[in-house]
């Protein structure tokens, strides 16, 4: 008809919210551009614990923080290495944990060698079982596990219980419906285990990445946003995150088939946890993608001396924030009387 646009056509408004959107899109764009280009240039830094080697067997080494206070044994992921609990000066959990008063050892698992190719978790805790069995009154310790380490101190405290267990954004319902879509993912990627004898990190952030596709790129977007303080401690993290370590093929069965597709950490055929009878601080990030509460939170409700603590800030923030040290000394404080 005559005076109507053909439907091919745009009309003048559809015109101006194109171009808006093209205009945006390559600001999006050169952020993140720029951003990459911001990190591109800080080198990545080695880390070099200010603190002793007590122990090692294998790639497993023990670094002891000093302190006079009850010894915490501080049980990192598997996945990353273990800086991400002493990142720097001013973020360092196990230097905090010495600052409140007590003793960190944190273990450090290393790149597995040839010779740990058939780790899986049970490995791993006869590890530190094997420590423990080298230290006076190691029922006296506090176990500290954080996301995959918080799986390894569960079953190390069914093994040998503690005096009490800090878990920190630890896993355990894996049906939780956030995990939908990477569970679908992780199923779809098991088969490709096989393939290897050590699993590569790159094989095991691709599911990290498939949380939020956007993540990565909203978050160098605003790198030049940033003051110093905050560029430098972004930069610190990504450094982390971005220098993991393979895993041992078992190990990583363990982690993508038997815990993430099939849930056997939450239908209790990995572990009872039940049986956990030491007081427990249970530490949720309310806003983690890694851990969301609905994997983290239904663990309180399966250790009977459990205390759930919350906390407004991601999976990485929990460690890296100045969120958790005052409830969880006070936590400690209670539950075991500490001398100060």
């Amino acid at each position: 008809m005559a005076g109507l646009m053909s439907s091919k056509q745009e009309s003048p408004n559809s015109k101006q919210i194109n171009a808006k959107i093209e205009q945006m899109a390559a600001l999006r764009l050169n952020a993140f551009l720029a951003g990459l280009l911001e990190y591109s240039k800080n080198e990545m830094q080695s880390w070099n614990p200010d603190a002793r080697i007590i122990w090692q067997q294998g790639t497993t080494k023990i670094y002891d923080y000093g302190g006079q206070g009850r010894r915490i044994l501080v049980i990192s992921p598997l996945i990353n290495k273990a800086n991400i609990l002493d990142i720097a000066d001013d973020i360092s959990f196990v230097r905090n944990l010495r600052a409140l008063g007590y003793a960190p050892l944190l273990v450090s698992w290393g790149e597995p060698a040839q010779d740990e190719k058939d780790f899986d978790s049970a490995k791993y805790v006869e590890r530190l079982e094997g420590f423990l069995a080298t230290q006076e009154n190691c029922q006296e310790f506090v176990y500290a596990g954080y996301c995959m380490g918080g799986l390894l101190a569960l079953k190390l405290a069914a093994k040998m219980p503690p005096a009490a267990l800090i878990l920190l954004a630890t896993p355990w319902n894996f049906d939780a419906p956030d995990l939908k879509k990477i569970r679908v993912k992780a199923e779809n990627m098991a088969a490709s285990i096989a393939q290897y004898e050590f699993v590569p990190p790159e094989f095991i952030q691709t599911l990290f990445y498939y949380i939020d596709p956007w993540r990565v790129c909203n978050k160098y977007s605003r790198l030049n946003e940033m003051d110093d303080a905050t560029k430098a401690r972004f930069i610190h993290i990504e450094n982390w995150a971005n220098d993991g370590v393979a895993m041992a093929k078992p190990m990583a069965q363990e982690c993508l088939v038997d815990w993430l597709v099939n849930n056997q950490t939450g239908k209790g055929k990995w572990l009872d946890a039940a049986g956990i009878k030491c007081p427990t601080f249970i530490a949720c990030p309310l806003t983690d993608k890694i851990v969301p509460i609905g994997c983290s939170i239904p663990l309180a409700g399966v250790i009977p001396q459990a205390d759930l603590q919350k906390f407004e800030c991601g999976h990485i923030g929990l460690v890296t924030k100045d969120l958790l040290y005052k409830p969880l000394a006070e936590w400690l404080a209670a539950k075991l009387d500490n001398d100060k």
